[in-house]
């Protein structure tokens, strides 16, 4: 199991931080952060986040390479299976998905991403 680099710890331990209220479908909105909107701040770009813009990291190249998302849905290699802490069956296939149509919660979120990193993030 590859061990997380520090960035994708800072990125994790913003998700579990409770400054950000949590958003759908947008990287930011009135209503809060996705997952990787919370990634883009952390990386130093979150006056850039438009607050009617997308749900994924397109245009933020740096901060894909900084966690080492694979993409800008923030993709995973396989389909992860996770179950929540309920004991709610969730698979998934990017940050992406997990936030918005999986409806995680940050922590839960942040827990995927420590217990799977070989198939969250690229490795360098």
């Amino acid at each position: 199991m590859t061990d997380l680099t520090e960035a994708q710890k800072e990125w994790i331990a913003a998700l579990r931080s409770g400054k950000y209220k949590q958003g759908r479908n947008s990287l930011k909105s009135e209503d809060g952060y996705c997952c990787l909107g919370v990634a883009v701040d952390v990386a130093g770009y979150g006056d850039r986040i438009s607050s009617h813009g997308n749900n994924n990291l397109y245009g933020f190249d740096a901060v894909e390479q900084k966690f080492g998302f694979r993409d800008s849905d923030g993709g995973f290699s396989e389909t992860v299976d996770y179950v929540t802490e309920s004991g709610r069956s969730v698979s998934a296939r990017s940050f992406v998905a997990c936030n918005d149509s999986q409806r995680l919660t940050f922590e839960e979120i942040a827990d995927l991403a420590e217990k799977n990193p070989d198939k969250v993030f690229q490795q360098k």
